[in-house]
């Protein structure tokens, strides 16, 4: 599931061209070869030829075939995995991804609000319908699905940069420098951690508006502390 997770990331992002909490630096991840993919699908495909109607197979099979953008295929395998065992979720956010990369983006968002309603308390599934949000410059809806994360997880540290970055595209400067704080505080990546302090530093130095801004946002915390120190999240 990491795999599948880490392989969402990359799929939205090239589908929507966007920055995002994650992968606010450079990803780290090599182009696949093909070559190595379709040797792994020959290998799934001998298991499946014994066990034709194992579901965890077809759903690899179909991230396969995916990676080598033989989206029909893809599609059939989970189809019929999906067929197999309706009330499995994970089968569904597979085929959201397929279908993002197939860039059908309605059919794609469709089925993760399948999932979604199967399990609403996968984190993925919301950052992967944020991400189509944002891809559809909804980007109200997008902090929406980061706000159910942070219920979900408030030690979500990306939560906090990709929510930041969010409201910056709609111009709601506090909120983009409170969650840059509060992921300041949570991140040990010492990469993304530099951009985002200098994002600050350029803000505070541009106007005494965002300036103040930042004032505030410290006294907010001084006095009220970090979300994931009290609740604030409705469950």
């Amino acid at each position: 599931m990491r795999a599948k997770i880490t392989y969402c990331l990359l799929v939205i992002l090239c589908a929507s061209n966007f920055a995002f909490g994650q992968q606010y630096a450079n990803n780290e991840e090599d182009t696949p070869r093909r070559v190595n993919y379709y040797h792994e699908i020959n290998i799934v495909s001998d298991k499946l030829k014994s066990d034709p109607t194992n579901i965890d197979l077809l759903d690899e099979r179909a991230m396969l075939y995916m990676r080598v953008r033989e989206f029909e295929k893809a599609l059939e395998d989970i189809d019929k995995a999906i067929g197999i065992a309706p009330t499995k979720s994970e089968l569904r956010y597979t085929k959201a991804l397929i279908l993002t990369q197939r860039e059908r983006y309605d059919d794609a968002m469709e089925v993760i609000n399948e999932a979604i309603a199967i399990d609403g308390k996968r984190e993925e599934y919301f950052f992967f319908r944020a991400r189509l949000y944002a891809f559809q410059e909804d980007y109200r809806n997008a902090i929406h699905d980061i706000d159910v994360m942070l219920g979900l997880n408030p030690h979500c540290d990306y939560c906090y940069l990709q929510k930041a970055i969010w409201c910056k595209k709609l111009n709601m400067f506090y909120e983009e420098i409170r969650n840059y704080l509060f992921y300041l505080e949570l991140s040990d990546d010492e990469a993304n951690k530099k951009l985002v302090e200098k994002r600050i530093k350029n803000l505070r130095k541009s106007d005494k508006y965002f300036n103040d801004l930042y004032k505030a946002a410290k006294k907010d915390i001084r006095k009220n502390g970090y979300p994931w120190q009290y609740k604030i999240w409705n469950k």
